[in-house]
């Protein structure tokens, strides 16, 4: 199962908005066959496993054990349900980290691997399957996307310099390689990301995935006035949170995606309604803050320079994360929710 989670990471940013699930087939202590999700619409890590046993091993089938992370589809989508194709191949066993809970498999997919008289167990290593499943399954049980807070903060917890001083040598104070290139792979690992007017204002970042290789997230600017958004902004789409309605009006073509809301609550469901499942929130301490005060989070991540700044925008570190901060100085550090990884 160790294995088949190994090869599930590797399908993350390219199965989405499927769960990048991960396949190891075993006859006698020797992998004959394994997979991992491909692009949307291609073959599960399920068949790409069974159909990676070479026609010599293929005769091993009926006395192999099948481990995957994840329950078998049971029902037809863009491909054939994964469940059958397992029954008609006869593996003498299938292992599943986790039941998935979307209602159109939720244990039917095993009842069709029982019914075909496969031995079946779920619940082996299951909370580390959880975890890697997070988004999709937080998406088909809340209906609303998993959402990373993530930001770099100076040693002494700044997020950023004041303004008097700005200046170019302030650029990467708190950043590297390393953790430009892990920040960009967030990047492709999420749907959406989301920053502020200031950030957009200040800084105007182009917000997509450079550092590594992947898809870049669609870009979204949080408002309490769309007026904010100039006309030469149109390359970010927008999200009004605001009371009242108002009247759309841009000075061009309006943003292919314009969202008016009346919470940030409100705006992340519409944003998953609209199939993002996922959103990085990279926003300022004003756009961080107010997530972590409606609760609206499910993973932070930040990154802790070396370097002190002194003086500046203080970090938006909610309480849990304050005594980390003092002991990881010069690393990563982040918080889950423990509902979604015991």
């Amino acid at each position: 199962m160790k294995r088949a989670l190994e090869l599930g990471r590797r399908g993350t940013i390219l199965a989405h908005p499927n769960p990048s699930v991960g396949c190891v087939i075993v006859h006698q202590n020797r992998i004959i066959g394994e997979g991992f999700t491909s692009s949307f619409g291609k073959d599960h890590a399920e068949i790409n496993a069974l159909n990676s046993v070479k026609s010599v091993d293929k005769v091993f089938l009926p006395d192999s054990t099948l481990y995957v992370t994840l329950e078998p589809c049971s029902h037809y989508g863009k491909t054939p349900p994964c469940a059958i194709r397992i029954a008609e191949e006869q593996p003498a066993a299938v292992i599943i980290g986790c039941k998935d809970p979307n209602p159109k498999v939720s244990g039917k997919g095993v009842n069709i691997l029982k019914k075909a008289g496969i031995h079946v167990q779920v619940g082996v290593l299951q909370d580390q399957c959880l975890y890697h499943h997070r988004v999709f399954l937080k998406g088909i049980q809340t209906q609303t996307p998993y959402v990373t807070l993530k930001w770099a903060e100076s040693a002494d917890g700044f997020i950023a310099p004041l303004p008097k001083q700005e200046g170019e040598e302030k650029i990467f104070w708190l950043s590297n390689s390393w953790s430009q290139q892990h920040a960009h792979l967030l990047r492709a690992k999420h749907a959406a990301i989301l920053i502020g007017t200031e950030t957009l204002k200040k800084d105007r970042p182009t917000l997509t995935t450079r550092h590594v290789s992947g898809p870049s997230p669609k870009p979204f600017v949080l408002t309490r006035d769309y007026r904010n958004i100039q006309e030469t902004d149109n390359a970010y789409n927008v999200i009004e949170v605001c009371d009242e309605k108002r009247t759309q009006h841009f000075l061009n073509d309006e943003p292919s995606h314009f969202i008016q809301a009346t919470s940030i609550k409100e705006a992340l469901d519409k944003l998953y309604s609209m199939g993002y499942t996922s959103v990085l929130v990279e926003g300022g301490f004003q756009v961080i803050q107010s997530f972590i005060e409606e609760d609206l989070w499910d993973e932070i991540i930040c990154f802790k320079s070396p370097n002190e700044l002194k003086a500046g925008i203080k970090s938006p570190i909610p309480p849990q994360l304050e005594r980390l901060s003092k002991s990881n100085k010069d690393e990563i550090f982040g918080l889950r929710r423990s509902s979604l990884h015991p």
